[in-house]
């Protein structure tokens, strides 16, 4: 709603949609389980709002880039201030 001039906020403008939809399927590799193993975790700990399993599951160098924000968060402490909002 930033964007729209609802709030009186700092907003970026909405980005630009994808001309083609691709759909991506997790293929039966060891490697490829071991990372759908790795979101499910992570996103179970967004749900039980664990900062810190949260923060475990991202790499030092993760951007966070959530829309009704007026920037991304980059690294793992900006990830930090993001899921402390």
């Amino acid at each position: 709603m930033a964007q729209a001039g609802m709030f009186g906020l700092p907003a970026r403008p909405l980005p630009a949609l994808p001309v083609e939809r691709r759909t991506y399927t997790a293929g039966e590799s060891p490697a490829e389980q071991a990372n759908v193993t790795a979101v499910k975790a992570n996103l179970q700990a967004l749900d039980a709002r664990s900062e810190a399993a949260f923060l475990a599951g991202l790499t030092d160098d993760v951007v966070l880039d959530d829309l009704t924000r007026p920037r991304p968060f980059a690294g793992r402490a900006e990830a930090g201030t993001w899921f402390g909002q």
